[in-house]
């Protein structure tokens, strides 16, 4: 799942059971119990990526993926709740970089520099590790960086202790006014 000003983007991991005959999308608001339907899948028409854009700004959801097999049982996936942005945004140049750590291995030194930091409150970290959707990772204060020649400037450590798969990461600002800047680039690293 990642969140975006468009809405709601979401990444399918299809059922290893070969008796997987179709699947159910299913949505519910944050401040409600019902699940609703979105869209239904038959097992070989699941796609890898979909974007939920029929969601108000601001507002969280909650996602689930039912797969029905042919004897008409069911199995739930993992409920992952995602966010649209306010329409508004802040453009931004921001600069990304995450390598090992020369003296540990499982540590993931991460960097940045922001073009803008007038009125940044948050920069937000997002991490995947294997084929995992990205998730929100680390909401980190701006009152802990730097502001050398009007750049915003920080860092962070990521410490990983069972690593086996490539790990992903990028980052979101957010503003005072609750607005974003566009994504940095993408950054991955190999175990």
């Amino acid at each position: 799942r990642e969140n975006s000003r468009q809405g709601v983007h979401l990444t399918f991991v299809p059922s290893d059971s070969r008796d997987v005959l179709k699947y159910a999308l299913e949505r519910r608001p944050g401040d409600s119990a019902e699940w609703t339907v979105i869209q239904d899948y038959l097992q070989d028409e699941l796609p890898a990526r979909m974007l939920d854009s029929l969601t108000q700004p601001g507002k969280d959801y909650s996602y689930r993926l039912r797969a029905i097999d042919d004897a008409g049982l069911e199995s739930v996936s993992q409920e992952l709740t995602g966010h649209r942005f306010e329409t508004g945004y802040h453009p931004a140049e921001i600069q990304f970089q995450a390598q090992k750590r020369q003296e540990d291995s499982r540590h993931i030194a991460l960097s940045w520099q922001a073009s803008d930091h007038r009125n940044v409150e948050y920069v937000i970290i997002y991490r995947s590790i294997g084929r995992k959707p990205f998730e929100r990772f680390r909401m980190l204060s701006v009152d802990t960086m730097h502001v050398p020649n009007g750049r915003l400037e920080g860092k962070y450590t990521d410490a990983l202790t069972d690593w086996h798969a490539a790990v992903r990461y990028k980052i979101l600002l957010q503003y005072r006014d609750g607005k974003y800047s566009d994504w940095s680039p993408t950054i991955e690293i190999l175990p």
